[in-house]
Order: C-alpha cells, then structure tokens, then sequence
C-alpha cells in the first residue's frame, strides 16, 4: 500500500542508510591501513576517530543529497543530473 510514488532515486532512506555504510567502511578501512603499516592506535584516537567520521560523513551526506536535488531540479534528467554532481 502506497500513498503516492515511490522513486528508487529519490528515496532518503536508502540515501541515509548507504551514507551510513560508507561511514561504518569508512571506519573500517581506517583501521585496516594503520595495521597494515603496523601504526599503533591510541586510545584517543579510538574514542574521537568515529566521532569525527560521523559528523564528517553526514555532512557529505547532506552535501551530496542537496546538490543532487538541485541538479535534478534543473536538469530534469536523472543521468545528466548525476553526471554534474
């Protein structure tokens, strides 16, 4: 049951939840490089370094969201839109 149009390319859900992973591999990846060059991790950097990520992370997040919405906007083709963000 639908109150209206579902669009897989508008969806904010899926927006948020991909922004979400891509932070969480984010964090991830982090660790894997400072093991593979055998750097130490701090206890500091273990307490501020997902911190940082998510806000950093959400803010691209929103970034990326807002562009795509006024090039789309504009544009009024979704492939050209994605091209120019």
């Amino acid at each position: 049951l639908t109150l209206g149009q579902f669009s897989r390319v508008h969806s904010k859900v899926a927006l948020g939840l991909f922004g979400m992973f891509t932070i969480l591999l984010s964090f991830v990846v982090t660790f894997g490089v400072a093991s593979a060059f055998g750097i130490m991790i701090s206890t500091t950097v273990l307490q501020t370094l997902p911190v940082l990520l998510l806000g950093i992370g959400v803010d691209n997040i929103y970034v990326l969201s807002k562009a795509f919405t006024q090039e789309l906007e504009s544009a009024r083709d979704i492939d050209a839109a994605l091209h120019r963000t």
